[in-house]
């Protein structure tokens, strides 16, 4: 790790000193009379004169987290929340209470005493929102992430991750383009707000243009407007933060957003307890694949150490870490985009825990004491190339993703003066591509070709020594430790053709699938005996179980879109066949069913949707 800070120390060559301090969370609801949450408010912790300390908006649930320094002087500070429709709320903060529920009193508000002062920082454009970057913007604030928490609607957690209205985003374009593809956390903490000039919430998004008015969308997505200005010159920023004893907190980035050529480079470093891996997240990637039907399997060994506590990462997470995030895209020729997105993680972190516990049982007390020191070195690595044409004629997409993520952890326990010592050891290889193809065929109808492939396998490892619980484990006979590892190895395949004819009311799309999944169970239980023999478990071999499943499906969908109504009708039919093989014993089973279920697997045949009329627009105008 040294090399990492080396590494960026030279890149910057200049030094900032810059102070960390701890910081205590402040949390609460804030509800009505009658129970009712009130979503979206905004809630400030003010000083007695009136300086802000913290700011964020309530969720859709009405719930709220701020962080402040320790610095300051709990007792006086209070939390004002403001929200159009409410009387203001001033509450004082109490020294050692953490937890707040604010009730909050609805106001009527008479609209003949309300006097226009300036313009309207929402815009609405059919099913499109552009909120006015600079009527949101603070001077404290140094990236649109920090913007967008304060936009009416939004929420913006600690990853990055965005939400509107309590929906997750399934895109963010910048200027149009999809630069950081689906990993939009790093944009979120990086780009400047002084750059965008409009945030814009495409809501019922569509993404691909020739099924544009042929397809029924729930999706939203944003959309950065970048500045005339901003697109003409190769912007970047250096951050360099050193502090006592021995911390550094170091930032570089590169940023150009034109008509040609985008790029979003971060480099970073930091040991101050802030955790880089959230940036590397795709937040949808998980959906994808439950849509495709790709479950992959979950890591099935695990050192017996705690989890993460429920405080501030900062205060907790003793860190050594470096990230690279690498993000560009070029508009080659006629519509077609080439665009390559890389990230790479290194870090080192330790968490100490002790735990004493005392139970108190007649005349007697059963003393349980704990103490764990747990050493962690994550390494992950991304790389993503995709070809893309986004036509109103056809779709085209060829995307390649390949990842490694390896994960490695030391335990040392000691239970009432027993010391065991683990050792782990994870290895993610993930490889998938996915082609598509959506030609329209006529004006009103298009045919889509469509191809995922996926291998993805987590070997892993678990070494524990000293050898414990030797009577149940290896007969009575002492010996030096316990060795295990397990690997599920999984090929997964989608292919699938649709035709969709949009003519007339009703919108039909009929979809013809096959999918294949290939996966195998391997399993090594292994004792370290004393004489320096490795021998298995007594009585039990090793599992060797071969797993596969053959599916396919037919499913015809009718969709009817009128004014605010929408209904959807969905027919599935499956025809599945599940089969499993235990070596060395040869035993063998094998099944087949036919289901009406949609391809999925969830059990929802039919759903009717109201679309409610977005009245935000007029409540979140603020031109008093």
């Amino acid at each position: 790790m040294n090399s990492i800070r080396l590494l960026i120390s030279v890149l910057l060559c200049c030094l900032t000193f810059s102070a960390y301090s701890q910081q205590r969370q402040i949390k609460g609801i804030l509800k009505t009379n009658t129970g009712k949450p009130v979503a979206y408010a905004t809630v400030t912790v003010k000083s007695q004169n009136q300086s802000i300390l913290a700011f964020k908006a309530s969720d859709i649930d009405g719930n709220f987290s701020l962080l402040l320094p320790d610095t300051v002087k709990i007792t006086e500070l209070f939390i004002e929340v403001n929200y159009l429709g409410y009387k203001k709320s001033v509450t004082p903060i109490a020294q050692g209470k953490v937890s707040y529920e604010i009730l909050m009193e609805e106001q009527v508000i008479d609209l003949s005493e309300i006097e226009i002062k300036s313009r309207p920082r929402i815009r609405s454009s059919g099913d499109t929102l552009s909120y006015d970057v600079g009527s949101f913007a603070k001077e404290e604030d140094r990236t649109i992430g920090d913007v967008i928490k304060r936009m009416p609607g939004m929420e913006v957690n600690e990853s990055g991750q965005i939400k509107y209205n309590g929906k997750d985003i399934s895109n963010l374009y910048v200027d149009g383009d999809d630069l950081l593809d689906d990993r939009y956390g790093v944009g979120t903490k990086t780009i400047p707000n002084g750059m965008v000039q409009d945030v814009e919430v495409m809501q019922n998004h569509q993404p691909n243009k020739v099924l544009k008015g042929k397809a029924l969308s729930e999706d939203v997505a944003l959309n950065l407007k970048i500045k005339d200005t901003a697109r003409l010159k190769l912007a970047g920023q250096i951050k360099v933060g050193a502090g006592l004893p021995g911390q550094y907190d170091e930032e570089i980035n590169s940023i150009l957003f034109n008509k040609k050529y985008k790029m979003l480079n971060v480099l970073k470093g930091n040991n101050t307890g802030t955790d880089l891996a959230p940036e590397l997240t795709a937040f949808n990637q998980p959906g994808m694949r439950s849509n495709l039907g790709n479950s992959r399997p979950s890591p099935l060994l695990s050192t017996g150490t705690v989890g993460v506590p429920e405080l501030p990462t900062n205060r907790y997470y003793f860190n050594n870490s470096g990230s690279l995030n690498a993000n560009n895209l070029f508009n080659i020729w006629n519509g077609w985009q080439l665009k390559t997105n890389a990230s790479l993680l290194v870090d080192k972190n330790k968490m100490d825990y002790l735990s004493v516990n005392e139970t108190y049982i007649g005349q007697d007390t059963i003393n349980y004491t704990e103490q764990q020191y747990i050493e962690k070195s994550p390494f992950i690595a991304d790389l993503s190339v995709r070809l893309e044409a986004n036509k109103d004629k056809y779709y085209f997409n060829n995307s390649l993703k390949l990842g490694y993520n390896k994960q490695m952890g030391r335990g040392a326990l000691l239970n009432n003066n027993l010391n065991m010592g683990q050792y782990f050891k994870s290895q993610v290889a993930d490889f998938s591509n996915r082609l598509q193809y959506i030609p329209a065929i006529s004006k009103n109808n298009v045919i889509s070709l469509n191809w995922y492939l996926n291998y993805f396998n987590n070997p892993q490892t678990l070494n524990i020594n000293p050898g414990i619980n030797a009577d149940v484990f290896n007969g009575g006979l002492a010996y030096k430790g316990i060795n295990q590892y397990v690997e599920t190895p999984t090929w997964f395949s989608n292919a699938s053709i649709g035709v969709r004819f949009s003519k007339g009311l009703i919108k039909q799309n009929y979809q013809f699938a096959v999918q294949n999944e290939w996966q195998e169970l391997n399993s090594e239980l292994r004792f370290n005996q004393i004489d320096g023999q490795k021998t298995p478990y007594i009585g039990n071999p090793d599992n060797h179980v071969e797993w596969t499943r053959h599916q396919t499906y037919l499913n015809s969908n009718y969709e009817l879109k009128k004014g605010k109504w929408e209904t959807i009708l969905s027919l599935p039919l499956s025809l599945q066949y599940i089969a499993y093989r235990i070596r060395p014993s040869a035993l063998v089973k094998k099944r087949t069913a036919f289901c009406l279920i949609p391809a999925s697997e969830q059990n929802i045949i039919f759903r009717l949707k109201i679309i409610c009329q977005q009245i935000m627009l007029t409540l979140t105008r603020q031109v008093i």
